[in-house]
C-alpha cells in the first residue's frame, strides 16, 4: 500500500512524496523541511522529526492512504468521549474523528480483494491530530498551527501505528497497549459504583436531593455488601452540573446558596461519614458570554482580539495563561482538601481545543501549541487534585486524557432531557447507540482507563417527552443493565433511587460491585452493529467464557453462540443452565434483549461453575485449579453465597472449597448431562 506525504506551508503551498508502507523509514526534504520517519520498538509504530532549513510558518502535515471503498466499512471514532462511534459503510464521509481510522473489506469472493487499513496515533502530547475521509482516502492529519519555527529547530510530531495486515480489535488494542507503555499506565484496580444527580435532578440538584439519595444508597446496596463483601470497594455519590453559582459556564465556582446553604463541604463530609467518596462536576477553562463575569474576564481569553466561542456563547479561557492555571488549581485544590471531594468529572474539556462548527476549527492559544498547552493545564488539575483523587474525562479528548485520568465517558448521557422534541433520536435509539460505544471503545478498558458507561438508569421514563419512546420496558433495563455491567465501568444509577419498582432496585444490587473487566466484539465488523461480545476468563480449572448477545431490534430473534467444544452454558442474569454437553446454543432473544451467558467447558474432572453473588457468577472472584486428582476452590465471594461445581458421574477426585473438603453426600444436587451438580454455602 502506498502513502502520499504532504506538507501545507502557511502560505497555502503544498509538497509531497509518495512512498510504499513497506519503506516508510526514510528522511524526505519536503518544501525546505526535512522530514526523518522512523520505526519505534512497537511494531508498525513510526515517529516523525522534521527540521525547518530556514525559517517557516507550517500549516499542516497529513499521511494520505487511498483504497477501493466498494463493499468497505470504515470505523468513525467520533470527536470526543461524548461522540458516537461507528462502523459505516466506505461510502460515508467522516469529516472529523479523532485517535484512531480503520477501514475494510472482509466479505468478498475474492480473498485477493479483502484488505485491511488501520491507522492509530499513540502519544497526544503537542499536535493536535485528526483523521478525515473522503470515500476511499483517508488522512492522518498533524495540525501545525501555523506557527513559525526557526531554522535546524527539530520538533517531534505524534507518534502514530500504521498496519494493513490485522483485523480491527487486535489492531485497536494494540494502539491502546502502546499509548498505556508510554504512559506507563498500571490502570487502578478501583472501579466505582453509586449515584450521580445528572439524569434523575438534571439542573435541580440541592443539599436535600443528594442526601436523601446518599441515605437510599447506602441503605438499599452499600450496607448490604458491606455486610459480606470481602473485597476492597469504591463507593460514590457524584454532584453534578448546577451545583454553583450562574450555571454550567459562569465561572462562579461556588455553590449556589439555595440549594447548598451550609456548602459542598458539609453535604461531602455527611457523605463521608459513610464511608462514600464524595464526587463534583467541573468544566473548567470555560465562560458564557451571560455570566457576570463575562467583562472582567476578557482579557483572559484564548484571544483578546476577535474570540471565536467553541459553541453557543460559551468560551475558552487562555489556558496557558500563569493567571487562569492559578485560577483553576486553586479551585481544584480547595474542593480537594477543604471540601473533601475525591472524585471530579471534567466535562466540556474538548470545547478547549477544538469547536461544535462545521469545520471543527482549532482552538490556538499564543504561548504555545495547542495539545501541549491543554496537556499541560490537565496535568496541573492532576497534581492539584492529588494523588489519591479519581479523575473522569466526560466530554474530554480521549488520546490527550490518557496518563491524567483515571477514567474516560465511553457514551454521551443516556437521557437527553431538555432537548427539543424534534431533536430527540428516542431513548431506545439514544441506549443502543451508547452499548455500540461501549464495545467499540472497550480495547481502552483496562488498558488505559477505567471506562464510565453513564448512568445506569432503570426507571420507567427516561425524560418527559409524553410519548412512549421514552418509556424503558423491562426487556430494555435488561438490555442496558447487561450491557452496563459487562463493559468492565464504573457503574453509577442516575435514578432516585427510593423511586424505583423493587425489581429494578433488584436488578441494580444484581450488577454490584462491578468486575473491572468488560467483553469486546466478536467481529468488530459486524454490519450495522455490534450483536455478539465476549471475553475469556482467567484462573479457572476448564476453559471459561462469557458470551453477550444483543438483540437491537423490535423482534425476537433466534441466536446461535457456536464453540470449538462442548460446554455447560448458564444464564449469567438468572444463575440457570440454559444447555450442557454440546457445543452451541440456539438462543430465542425477544425484542430489545441483552443475553449474558458463561460457558464453562465440559472435562472429565469436576469444576467451579458459578456463584449466586451477583451477575458476573463468580468469574472474577472465585477461582478453581484441578492439580493431583484434587479441585481446590478458593473464592472470596460473600459468606452465605452458594457455589455451584459439577461433578462427572464416576469422579473420585476430592474437593476443596476455601480449604474444607467437601463431603458430596451432604450436599443438595441436581442432574446435570454426564455429571450432576452440587450446592454449596459458603
Amino acid at each position: 500500500m502506498e502513502i502520499e506525504l504532504k506538507l501545507t506551508r502557511s502560505n497555502g503551498q503544498t509538497f509531497s512524496v509518495i512512498r510504499d508502507i513497506e519503506r516508510l523509514s526514510d528522511a524526505y526534504m519536503l518544501g525546505g523541511v526535512v522530514f526523518d520517519v522512523r520505526e519505534t520498538s512497537v511494531d508498525g509504530e513510526y515517529v516523525i522529526y522534521f527540521q525547518p532549513q530556514s525559517d517557516a510558518a507550517l500549516r499542516r502535515f497529513e499521511l494520505i492512504f487511498e483504497f477501493d471503498p466498494a463493499g468497505a466499512l470504515v470505523y468513525d471514532a467520533g470527536v470526543s468521549t461524548n461522540s458516537w462511534a461507528r462502523v459505516l459503510s466506505a461510502d460515508n464521509p467522516i469529516r472529523f474523528s479523532r485517535n484512531i481510522f480503520m477501514a475494510a473489506r472482509t466479505e468478498c469472493e475474492d480473498p485477493d480483494k479483502m484488505f485491511f487499513l488501520n491507522l492509530g496515533f499513540t502519544s497526544f502530547e503537542k499536535f493536535f491530530t485528526y483523521f478525515t475521509y473522503t470515500p476511499g482516502r483517508v488522512s492522518a492529519v498533524y495540525d501545525l498551527e501555523d506557527r513559525p519555527v526557526s531554522a535546524g529547530t527539530i520538533l517531534r510530531l505524534e507518534s502514530i501505528m500504521i498496519d494493513d495486515t490485522v483485523s480491527a480489535g487486535l489492531f485497536f488494542g494494540a494502539v491502546a497497549e502502546s499509548i498505556a507503555l508510554k504512559q506507563k499506565i498500571r490502570t487502578a484496580p478501583r472501579v466505582p459504583f453509586g449515584w450521580s444527580s445528572w439524569s434523575c435532578h438534571y439542573g435541580y440538584t440541592d443539599a436535600e436531593k443528594v442526601l436523601k439519595q446518599t441515605e437510599e444508597f447506602d441503605s438499599r446496596f452499600l450496607r448490604p455488601l458491606r455486610e459480606k463483601c470481602k473485597e476492597e470497594l469504591f463507593p460514590v455519590i457524584q454532584i453534578d452540573d448546577w451545583w454553583q453559582q450562574g450555571g454550567s459556564f459562569a465561572c462562579h465556582w461556588t455553590p449556589e446558596q439555595s440549594k447548598f446553604p451550609e456548602g459542598i463541604s458539609a453535604v461531602s463530609a455527611r457523605i463521608s461519614e459513610r464511608g462514600i467518596t464524595p464526587g463534583l462536576w467541573y468544566a473548567p477553562g470555560l465562560i458564557t458570554a451571560s455570566s457576570d463575569l463575562f467583562e472582567d474576564y476578557k482579557s483572559r481569553l484564548y484571544s483578546d482580539r476577535a474570540p471565536v466561542p467553541s459553541f453557543s456563547d460559551v468560551y475558552p479561557l487562555d489556558i496557558g495563561a500563569p493567571e487562569v492555571i492559578k485560577e483553576i488549581t486553586d479551585f481544584v485544590r480547595r474542593a480537594a482538601n477543604e471540601w473533601g471531594v475525591k472524585y471530579f468529572k471534567l466535562d466540556f474539556l474538548d470545547s478547549l481545543l477544538y469547536r461544535q462548527d462545521a469545520d471543527n476549527s482549532r482552538v490556538r492559544y499564543l504561548r504555545d501549541y495547542s495539545v501541549a498547552t491543554y496537556r499541560a493545564l490537565l496535568k496541573a488539575i492532576r497534581r492539584a487534585a492529588g494523588a489519591d483523587a479519581f479523575l473522569l474525562a466526560c466530554g474530554g479528548t480521549i488520546g490527550e486524557s490518557a496518563g491524567v485520568f483515571d477514567a474516560i465517558r465511553v457514551t454521551p448521557d443516556v437521557s437527553w432531557a431538555g432537548y427539543p422534541p424534534d431533536q430527540f433520536p428516542g431513548a431506545w435509539n439514544i441506549i443502543c447507540a451508547n452499548v455500540r460505544n461501549m464495545l467499540y471503545r472497550s480495547y481502552y478498558g483496562g488498558r488505559v482507563f477505567c471506562v464510565d458507561p453513564d448512568s445506569v438508569l432503570l426507571r420507567d421514563k427516561l425524560c418527559e417527552y409524553g410519548d412512549d419512546s421514552v418509556v424503558l420496558s423491562e426487556n430494555e433495563a435488561e438490555f442496558l443493565a447487561v450491557a452496563c455491567a459487562f463493559s468492565g465501568g464504573s457503574l453509577l444509577s442516575g435514578d432516585e433511587l427510593d423511586k424505583l419498582p423493587e425489581e429494578r432496585r433488584r436488578l441494580f444490587a444484581q450488577l454490584l460491585p462491578p468486575s473491572g473487566h468488560g467483553v469486546e466484539p466478536v467481529d468488530f465488523w459486524e454490519y450495522p452493529c455490534c450483536t455478539h461480545a465476549y471475553m475469556r476468563v482467567p484462573d479457572k480449572s476448564v476453559p471459561t467464557e462469557i458470551h453477550v448477545l444483543y438483540n437491537y431490534d423490535e423482534f425476537s430473534d433466534n441466536r446461535v453462540l457456536k464453540l470449538t467444544e462442548p460446554c455447560i452454558f448458564i444464564d449469567a442474569l438468572c444463575g440457570e443452565v440454559l444447555a450442557s454437553g454440546r457445543s452451541f446454543i440456539d438462543q430465542e432473544l425477544p425484542g430489545h434483549t441483552a443475553r449474558a451467558i458463561i460457558c464453562k467447558q465440559v472435562t472429565d474432572h469436576p469444576a467451579f461453575l458459578w456463584a449466586d453473588d451477583n451477575i458476573y457468577r463468580g468469574a472474577f472472584n472465585t477461582s478453581d485449579l484441578f492439580f493431583g486428582d484434587s479441585l481446590i476452590i478458593t473464592s472470596d465471594a460473600p459468606e452465605g453465597t452458594t457455589l455451584r461445581v459439577f461433578v462427572p458421574y464416576g469422579s473420585g477426585s476430592d474437593i476443596y472449597v476455601n480449604e474444607r473438603r467437601l463431603r458430596l453426600e451432604t450436599l443438595e444436587s441436581v442432574d446435570c448431562g454426564e455429571g450432576r451438580i452440587y450446592s454449596v454455602v459458603l
